[in-house]
């Protein structure tokens, strides 16, 4: 995980404590994340992609982002600017749909 973060970050040109400037993360938690190996909140991981411009399930899930169609892009996109209550709505709809089949 931490290796995608760092191409990602190197592809920009950016050093550690720019990244974690313009994802509005502490520098001194995000380099105990690293020594550590641990894993940091889910939030956390969706503002350092927002920040890198890559979508969190390209991090989480291996997807290669290149791969994505405009409409999974464009739905990303979307998800970024919703709030937590908005993303739990989209959320339930998504598993009420998954429970109709």
């Amino acid at each position: 995980m931490y290796g995608k973060i760092s191409v990602w970050r190197e592809e920009k040109g950016w050093t550690e404590n720019k990244l974690c400037d313009m994802a509005g993360v502490s520098h001194s938690m995000f380099h105990s994340w690293l020594s550590r190996g641990t894993m940091p909140k889910l939030d956390t991981l969706e503002s350092l992609c927002y920040a890198l411009d890559k979508p969190l399930a390209a991090l989480l899930f291996d997807v290669d982002e290149n791969k994505l169609t405009g409409e999974e892009i464009q739905l990303l996109s979307r998800w970024k600017q919703l709030d937590i209550r908005q993303k739990k709505v989209i959320m339930d709809t998504i598993e009420a749909f998954g429970k109709t089949e």
